[in-house]
């Protein structure tokens, strides 16, 4: 599933996402991480995920 996670969301380039956590749901997205995060409060542990620009180099990173 992660692999299509930038095929899916690409409509929010140069955006945080958080997605359920079998990852196939969007829950928010935002420019801005903080905003992003308080998600978890409700949700309990989502994915975050930060949505490249396609012309740009790009390595995932892992959150805690």
């Amino acid at each position: 599933m992660r692999k299509n996670i930038f095929e899916r969301f690409g409509e929010f380039q140069e955006e945080w996402v958080a997605l359920t956590p079998d990852e196939k749901k969007l829950l928010i997205h935002s420019p801005c991480l903080s905003t992003v995060v308080q998600v978890e409060k409700k949700v309990g542990r989502p994915v975050y995920v930060r949505i490249p620009q396609w012309d740009t180099n790009y390595a995932a990173s892992c959150l805690p």
